[in-house]
C-alpha cells in the first residue's frame, strides 16, 4: 500500500519540511562512532572465536585500542 509523503505526514502530524530535514540529515558523531566501535568489538570477538565476553573485550579496547568504555 503507496501512501502520499503528505497524507503520511498529516497522519503523524509532521510538517513536510520536517520530514525532509529528517531524511536528509546527516548520521551524527554518536552514531559514526557507534558504528565503529561495534566493528572494532565485533572483529576482538571473532578474532578469539567467540570466547570472549564483555569483560575481556573491555580490557582489550583498553590495551590494544586505547579505548576506555564501560563493559555494558
Amino acid at each position: 500500500m503507496k501512501v502520499s509523503i503528505k497524507r503520511a505526514c498529516e497522519y503523524f502530524n509532521v510538517s513536510r519540511s520536517g520530514y525532509y530535514a529528517f531524511v536528509n540529515r546527516s548520521p551524527s558523531n554518536l552514531t559514526l562512532e557507534n558504528e565503529v566501535l561495534s566493528e572494532i568489538i565485533r572483529a576482538i570477538y571473532f578474532k578469539h572465536k567467540g570466547r570472549y565476553g564483555s569483560r575481556r573485550i573491555q580490557v582489550e579496547l583498553k590495551r590494544e585500542h586505547q579505548l576506555a568504555v564501560s563493559r555494558k
